[in-house]
């Protein structure tokens, strides 16, 4: 499965509005306003250019998630993901906007995933798993839909993933 569409931003502390014309993107990496630029954005954007990546197999993921994304079908990378995922893999924050169904999930859970594989261990114990990321949606459809695509990513990994979401029993969650 090829993931395609029309992108916002993914740099730092900034975002993008989405276009409002069918069939154009706007500007692959946004600007801050005018009187926050930095030198920080602005090395940031020259990072975000100078590393654009278009496949996922150009990634350098662990190999149990690269295994993951190949059997989801994922091939190439959508402009949210190619901005954003080489960005948080070498620890930067990112903010981007996208619109639904371009692959936000992927560009932030992949390399989330990849920088807790040094915390992954097979102890059944909760007292070696402690949470070591939260991921805050503002519906439990979002937040089950994220949590099993995360599964998905993780699936060969030793990795644990949980959603929880207020207004129900914790029991059957």
């Amino acid at each position: 499965m090829t993931q395609t569409a029309s992108e916002s931003s993914a740099i730092p502390g900034t975002a993008a509005p989405a276009t409002d014309t069918p069939g154009t993107a706007p500007s692959a990496l946004a600007a801050p306003q005018a009187g926050n630029v930095t030198e920080g954005h602005k090395a940031a954007a020259e990072l975000a250019e100078a590393s654009r990546l278009d496949s996922f197999s150009q990634l350098q993921l662990a190999e149990p998630l690269s295994r993951a994304v190949a059997e989801l079908g994922y091939e190439s990378m959508t402009p949210i993901q190619a901005q954003a995922i080489p960005m948080v893999l070498q620890g930067h924050d990112v903010m981007g906007a996208a619109q639904t169904g371009t692959g936000k999930t992927a560009a932030f859970s992949l390399p989330l995933l990849q920088r807790m594989l040094k915390h992954e261990n097979t102890s059944t114990s909760p007292a070696r798993h402690p949470v070591r990321a939260l991921v805050l949606l503002p519906t439990r459809e979002l937040a089950d839909q994220v949590a099993q695509a995360v599964k998905a990513y993780a699936k060969y990994t030793n990795l644990r993933t949980a959603v929880v979401f207020g207004g129900m029993d914790m029991k059957p969650q």
